[in-house]
C-alpha cells in the first residue's frame, strides 16, 4: 500500500461532520464564551480542550488510534527530532525576512507568554491542556477528519492543505512556515505508521519541548 492510499480504518467514521463542528465549537467558540465569563486563561484552555476530547476518543479503532509499540516510539522520536530542527531553522529564516522588510510581530505566542509567567498550579493545568489533550484533539481534527475529507479529491492536496490549515489556525505569523513543517511531519507519521497515536505522540513531544523552553 502506498503512503497516500486510503487504509481500511480511514473510512466510515461515524458522525464525522458532527465531530468536526463540535471540536471547532469547543476549541474556538467556547474559549471566547468562557473568557467573557471571567474564567482565568489557563482554565479556559483546559476546559475548552477537555470539551473537545469526547469527540476525539470515541471509536478509536475507526479513527486509526492503536497501541504504540517500542518500534513506533523510536521512529516517532527520530522523526520528531528531525521536524523540530527543520521547523526551527525555517522559522528563524522566516523571522529574519520579516524583520528585514520591517514587519512587526510578537516573538512568542500568547500561550507561551502565559507559560512563562504562570503560577505552579496554572502550569500543571496548562501542561495537561497543551501537551496532553491538545495533541489528541488536533491530531483527530487535522490528520484524521480534515485530511479524510480533502483526500477524497486529492491525497497530495490533502497532505499539503491540512498542514497549511494547521499552520494558519494557530494565528502566529512568525511561526507559519515552521508550523507548516510540523503539520506535514505529523501527517507523515500518521500515514507512515498507520497509527494516529504515533502522530499524537510526536505532537505531544513537540509541545512539551516548547512548553519547557518557554518556561526556562
Amino acid at each position: 500500500m502506498s503512503l497516500f492510499e486510503e487504509a481500511p480504518y480511514q473510512s466510515g467514521i461515524k458522525f464525522i461532520h458532527y465531530r468536526i463542528w463540535w471540536i471547532l465549537f469547543a476549541t474556538m467558540i467556547a474559549p471566547a464564551i468562557l473568557s467573557r465569563l471571567g474564567l482565568p486563561v489557563a482554565w479556559v484552555l483546559f476546559t475548552s480542550t477537555l470539551l473537545a476530547l469526547p469527540a476525539c476518543i470515541a471509536d478509536c479503532k475507526k479513527l486509526g488510534i492503536k497501541l504504540v509499540t517500542p518500534c513506533d516510539v523510536l521512529i516517532v522520536v527520530i522523526i520528531a527530532a528531525g521536524i523540530i530542527v527543520m521547523s526551527g531553522l525555517v522559522s528563524k529564516f522566516w523571522r529574519l525576512q520579516l524583520e528585514h522588510f520591517g514587519f512587526k510581530f510578537n516573538a512568542k505566542q500568547p500561550v507561551a507568554e502565559i507559560i512563562a509567567a504562570g503560577s505552579r498550579f496554572d502550569l500543571i493545568i496548562l501542561y495537561i491542556s497543551v501537551c496532553i489533550i491538545t495533541p489528541i484533539v488536533e491530531e483527530v481534527l487535522f490528520r484524521r477528519l480534515i485530511y479524510g475529507i480533502i483526500q477524497k479529491y486529492s491525497a497530495l492536496a490533502a497532505f499539503a492543505g491540512t498542514a497549511l490549515i494547521f499552520a494558519l489556525v494557530h494565528f502566529f505569523v512568525p511561526g507559519l512556515p515552521g508550523l507548516f513543517i510540523l503539520g506535514c511531519g505529523f501527517q507523515f507519521i500518521f500515514l507512515f505508521r498507520k497509527n494516529l497515536a504515533c502522530a499524537m505522540l510526536a505532537h505531544a513531544i513537540v509541545n512539551s519541548l516548547a512548553f519547557f523552553v518557554n518556561r526556562s
